[in-house]
């Protein structure tokens, strides 16, 4: 991640207003709200899904 990662933000008094269409235009990967159509979408969605499932068993 350090070598690839980039963080940005803005504040906005309203930011629900705008996050679809930043979403849209940004297409961040790990953002899976109305994201779907991003080529990398499976690939986290099952990484997400796979580090869930081990969290859980690392919890029982």
């Amino acid at each position: 991640m350090q070598e690839h990662l980039a963080l940005s933000w803005a504040v906005h008094e309203q930011p629900w207003t705008v996050e679809s269409q930043v979403i849209a235009e940004l297409r961040p990967p790990l953002n899976q709200s109305a994201n779907s159509s991003h080529p990398l979408y499976r690939v986290v969605q099952e990484a997400r899904r796979r580090w869930r499932t081990a969290a859980e068993d690392a919890a029982t």
